[in-house]
């Protein structure tokens, strides 16, 4: 038996040798497989539990200890940095296996001196770091299994800390000094605790595999809380005052606390180790200088947890609040900054009062904003770095608002809040096409990469970010518009960016069954669509607007829109995106472009016609009218796409009736004005409304309607709806009367539509002439035309009667009323009265005073009267 013992070992050690030299991946995984490394070595150790004869050898621990120092060399190889799923997945097992065995390892009688309990760690701790860069699956699997399974190999760790006067007595016979055996105790105690910390503390990086590594901590706060464990649990908390075991046991607490709040309860019960929390921010416990920095923040982390947690803040807490204020203000760290800034704010928010004067806040925010080249721990809950300082900055401008926004802005934190924001969504500068420089990096730029960097501010922190803008934006909205043009400022770029595609695609996707996104994604779009709706809300100069408008088209805002509207938002949430939408459509042609790109790019018809359905409120079915008008007004081409809108999903043409039979005045007065330029330059839409009478009826009632801008846009469909040929004759005879009514209208506007839309009635056929004769119209357009005070309403009667003369029913009844000698007074000179800003027509050159002459001229010739 012990010469097998005694092969074995040889052969364990050159096994060992090999898996230490640096080689190619594949080529010791091939000799793992020849070798059966590492089934062969576990099988063993197993093996070797359950004889019982074996276990009394001497030359028994000798080999358990070969065995896992082989196991050990496989788990650090090179051959374990490079796996593949399927590698990854077996590496997994044997973790799980090494897992099963570790507790009899470490409990060994046997293990004098504790030497194979050390290796049994350390070969712990490895498989752990392995498994963190394993995929996410296999490695919430594994600490799932850990925290299962397997948790009595947590307990004997958590034991580690108790002083077991066995396991001292064994080592001072083993060491033969009191002293030695302490020292190795501590050791011991000491690889316990930090293997246990490694087990459940989160890496900075954003990583998708967290949810098994918070089972363990769920786990160890099992643990601690088990009533059989009331000593053990004060044992551990006690190491907060170890020099050497502090910065570990913070932060197993610390996980443990954000993932229990039982165990929030369990320590603010015991005084005493609140106040050795304190102690540490306070610097009275001595601690190693390489701890120092990150005991600190950790300890911050904590308070803060322990305040989001409970829900009786304790006395002793409450009466810190000058202390954490002063850790926050007074640190020269800005990673310490930026943790106690989250503290302060959840003291607020708690209700405790903090003492806090603008200026040094924002000198303290100036610093953490800084530089973060130091911070040590990833923040609670999956917070951002400076999502607490953002906080905190919201919270003091609800309540100084004017006083604190100024001095904001006049601040270097401004800037450099939107430069974070920057740095945090990862974007490129459209001008280089290269990532902007991170604040601390000088001239290296940062490393580019698609996912956002949520550790530095996340999805909450970016919503305080946006209330902070709103906040500031709203207190000074003459200094902050012209940022959004400034070629020094980030403010647009940053703002697009939140709501493009790829951004807001990227939220949701990281939503899951515990955080649900949409409303935030939601919040998002419309917080931004509100800021960037400010240049039009407040009185800009011409050159700024301009500039403002050109910014807003280089970053593709209304595709971005668009795209957020269909996707995301509900037809109740359209108002300001849409709003907005229609502010830059109605400001220039080129977004009328941009605008019917994105509908055809992001197939939104639908949207459109949702847009003027009743799921919307009647100021998002005036604005999208609105839109839609100007379309059709800039060019036929776009009629096909308001034909697809407005048709329904039954083709009936529902929606446009719908409309013009609105009880919202607005709704019916845009709806009439994008009928009337559907028909401005084509007669397509004749055939639709020769088979729909009863949106032609729906049109000529809303002749009579009794607000102005009805009647306006009505009178002008009308004389659309005639202008091209006579195909709507009969359906439109009913209007004329009340046209003729509207040549007394009190809008000058509306008096021309009437007169146009009664010559159009005219222009093609006299198949109305009976109407119109019934209805007095050349009697009322014979009276506009001579005692009108506009010169464009005059036009408009004149060149409505020159059309009616080509029938010689109207020309009989014109001569009847003696219109020759009527009219004869405005072929005068300086004839009429001067309307101002009206001076000139759209005929470039020719006053309107000429104008009037020139048709009054040539209607007297119709008439044979020179």
């Amino acid at each position: 038996m012990l010469e097998g013992a005694s092969r074995l070992r040889g052969g364990l050690r050159i096994v060992t040798n090999v898996l230490t030299c640096r080689s190619p991946p594949q080529l010791l995984g091939e000799f793992n497989r020849k070798v059966n490394i590492p089934a062969l070595p576990l099988q063993l150790l197993e093996e070797l539990q359950d004889k019982t004869t074996v276990k009394k050898q001497p030359w028994c621990l000798q080999i358990l200890l070969d065995l896992v120092a082989t196991i050990t060399s496989y788990v650090v190889s090179d051959a374990s940095t490079s796996l593949t799923i399927d590698s990854a997945k077996e590496f997994m097992m044997v973790g799980l296996n090494f897992a099963r065995i570790a507790p009899s390892l470490m409990t060994n009688k046997q293990d004098d001196v504790l030497a194979l309990k050390e290796q049994v760690v350390y070969c712990l701790v490895y498989i752990c770091e392995v498994m963190d860069h394993t995929p996410p699956a296999f490695c919430d699997e594994f600490y799932s299994s850990l925290a299962t399974a397997h948790s009595n190999v947590v307990e004997i760790l958590l034991a580690s800390v108790v002083r077991d006067k066995s396991i001292i007595q064994k080592l001072e016979v083993a060491t033969g000094d009191t002293q030695d055996a302490s020292d190795r105790f501590e050791q011991i105690c000491s690889l316990c605790v930090g293997s246990l910390a490694a087990i459940v503390n989160l890496p900075l990086n954003d990583i998708e595999s967290v949810d098994g590594k918070r089972k363990m901590a769920v786990c160890i706060a099992e643990k601690l809380l088990a009533p059989k464990n009331e000593a053990l649990a004060d044992s551990f908390l006690r190491q907060l005052r170890h020099a050497n075991n502090c910065e570990n046991t913070i932060k197993i607490l610390y996980a443990c606390c954000q993932m229990s709040t039982q165990i929030c309860e369990f320590l603010v019960m015991r005084s005493y180790h609140i106040t050795s929390l304190l102690l540490l921010l306070q610097g009275k416990i001595e601690l190693s200088d390489m701890s120092v920095n990150t005991v600190y923040e950790v300890v911050v982390h904590t308070f803060t947890v322990l305040l989001i947690q409970l829900r009786d803040i304790p006395d002793q807490i409450k009466d810190s609040n000058i202390l954490f204020t002063a850790v926050f203000l007074d640190s020269q760290i800005a990673s310490h900054t930026a943790a106690a800034a989250s503290l302060v704010s959840q003291l607020l928010y708690a209700g405790i009062v903090v003492e806090v004067p603008p200026e040094d806040l924002l000198n303290a925010a100036s610093s953490a904003l800084t530089d973060l080249s130091q911070i040590c721990v990833r923040c609670p809950f999956d917070y951002g770095v400076l999502d607490g300082l953002l906080l905190l900055l919201c919270q003091f401008l609800s309540v100084r608002e004017s006083t604190v926004a100024n001095q904001v802005l006049d601040s270097s934190v401004w800037s450099m809040v939107w430069h974070r924001l920057i740095q945090m969504l990862r974007v490129n500068d459209p001008s280089t096409n290269m990532p902007i420089h991170d604040i601390e990096d000088g001239d290296e730029p940062m490393q580019a990469a698609n996912a956002p960097e949520w550790n530095l501010i996340s999805p909450s922190g970016l919503m305080a970010s946006l209330q902070l803008a709103t906040q500031v934006f709203t207190q000074e909205p003459m200094q902050c518009v012209p940022l959004l043009v400034d070629p020094e400022s980030i403010v647009t770029l940053c703002l697009t960016t939140l709501i493009s595609p790829e951004f807001l695609a990227g939220l949701d996707k990281k939503a899951t069954d515990e955080s649900n996104f949409t409303e935030m994604i939601i919040d998002i779009v419309l917080q931004v669509a509100q800021l960037l709706c400010f240049p039009f809300a407040i009185d800009v100069n011409d050159n700024l607007m301009t500039s403002v408008l050109d910014s807003m088209l280089q970053s593709q805002v209304i595709f971005k829109l668009v795209y957020a509207c269909k996707v995301y938002l509900l037809p109740h949430q359209l108002s300001v995106p849409i709003g907005l939408i229609a502010r830059l459509v109605l400001s220039d042609s080129v977004f009328v472009t941009q605008f019917t790109e994105a509908v055809n790019e992001c197939k939104a018809e639908s949207l459109l016609a949702t847009l003027i359905s009743n799921q919307c409120s009647e100021a998002i079915q005036a604005d999208a009218l609105s839109v839609f008008a100007h379309l059709v007004r800039t060019s036929v081409k776009h009629l096909p796409l308001m034909k697809n809108i407005l048709k329904g999903d039954k083709g009936d043409y529902a929606p446009l009736r719908a409309i013009l039979v609105h009880q919202n005045s607005k709704v019916q007065g845009r709806g009439c004005g994008l009928l009337g330029n559907m028909l401005r330059y084509s007669n397509e839409f004749y055939s639709v409304l020769k088979s729909k009478d009863a949106i032609v009826t729906s049109l000529v009632k809303c002749l009579s309607h009794e607000d102005n801008d009805v009647r306006k846009t009505c009178s002008f469909a009308i004389g659309n709806a005639a202008f091209h040929n006579d195909t709507l004759y009969s359906q439109l005879s009913a209007s004329v009367p009340i046209l003729v009514d509207l040549l007394g209208d009190s809008m000058s506007k509306t008096r021309a539509n009437a007169a146009g839309a009664l010559g159009n009635l005219a222009l093609h056929s006299g198949s109305l002439c009976k109407q119109l004769i019934k209805a007095k119209a050349v009697q009322g357009l014979l009276e506009v035309a001579c005692h009108d005070s506009q010169h464009v309403t005059q036009e408009a009667a004149l060149i409505a009667l020159r059309t009616m003369c080509k029938h010689k029913q109207l020309r009989e009844v014109l001569k009847s009323l003696k219109a020759a000698d009527k009219l004869s007074g405005l072929t005068q000179e300086n004839t009429g009265m001067s309307t101002p800003g009206s001076v000139f027509t759209p005929r470039s050159g020719r006053t309107s005073n000429t104008v009037v002459k020139q048709h009054c001229s040539r209607l007297l010739k119709s008439l044979d009267v020179q």
